[in-house]
């Protein structure tokens, strides 16, 4: 499997699949800077085709033989059981923005430890390695009527378009929690997990956070990315996954999370209503809360080598 960032799904595939005795032996896992379409990120293609209003990017028979090369390695050993082939390892990972290709017995690294930052300094926030003393209420507005458009044309080309969001951060809807600039890479590799308190006024809340990039010409690029749905009438702690991280960001590079309550079309809105969303005839925006600062702070966790 060859991924950006794998989906918590995937992840517990994998997880199951690799406690389970009979299956160990058998489940290799791929990890590479590319995106749905196996388009690497430090190999963009110039040339699109134009079809409709997406541009699909034009790989040349080199790009397009080097997506199976890890496939046909195991098709030979495993299946024809060619024993001059090597066997492969159990994770084989390269980071984005790193040209070395690691070996692993597992994923995430054993190696990698945890990282916590903390989520202060209200709407236009910090992340910090210190949380603030004092809780305090930053609030968003999810309008039906103006939702917080999806980044990519086509959702499998996130690669292949790579998009800036850094229009969405600054959006009145949208929080933006921004780190302090690297000094040294930061290698990040494994799971990354939202903790936080969040309230609504509405029946239910949607819950979208994506971490990313902040470049040093002011670009955000995406690293990973997770939702969750939510009914939070009364404050309500949430523990949600943003994905997995396989990322390098490098120095005069910043961390920054990004927390917005819609992403139109990939996500179908809530209407804040008690309607059915497929089906309702009316819309009203709803007011998202989440507590900053405090032992009940919201923080993020990373994994980091």
């Amino acid at each position: 499997m060859v991924r950006p960032v794998l989906p918590a799904e995937a992840m517990r595939d994998y997880h199951a699949m690799t406690a389970n005795p009979a299956w160990r032996p058998l489940v290799h896992l791929r990890l590479g800077p590319t995106d749905h379409d196996d388009t690497r990120l430090d190999d963009r293609p110039a040339a699109v085709e134009h079809q409709g209003s997406i541009d699909i990017p034009l790989l040349t028979p080199e790009q397009i033989r080097a997506w199976f090369d890890g496939e046909l390695r195991f098709f030979d050993r495993y299946l024809k059981a060619d024993e001059d082939v090597e066997p492969l390892p159990p994770v084989e990972y390269q980071l984005a923005h790193s040209s070395e290709v690691r070996h692993t017995g597992s994923w995430p690294p054993p190696e990698a430890t945890r990282r916590v930052l903390h989520l202060t300094g209200g709407p236009d926030g910090q992340l910090a390695s210190r949380r603030d003393a004092a809780a305090t209420a930053v609030s968003w507005v999810h309008d039906p009527d103006k939702l917080v458009p999806t980044a990519t044309n086509l959702w499998s080309l996130l690669v292949a378009e790579w998009p800036d969001y850094r229009a969405t951060a600054e959006r009145d809807d949208v929080l933006a929690f921004r780190g302090e600039p690297q000094t040294e890479p930061l290698e990040l590799a494994g799971p990354v997990t939202f903790h936080g308190t969040v309230t609504t006024t509405g029946p239910e809340m949607d819950l979208f956070a994506f971490l990313l990039d902040l470049e040093p010409d002011g670009s955000a690029r995406f690293i990973c990315r997770g939702q969750q749905r939510l009914t939070a009438t009364d404050p309500t702690e949430v523990t949600m996954s943003v994905g997995e991280a396989g990322y390098v960001v490098r120095p005069g590079h910043s961390l920054l999370l990004m927390l917005c309550s819609s992403d139109y079309p990939d996500f179908i809105p809530l209407t804040g209503t008690t309607e059915r969303w497929w089906f309702a005839t009316s819309m009203r925006p709803t007011t998202q809360t989440l507590e900053v600062g405090g032992r009940a702070g919201a923080r993020l966790e990373l994994s980091v080598l």
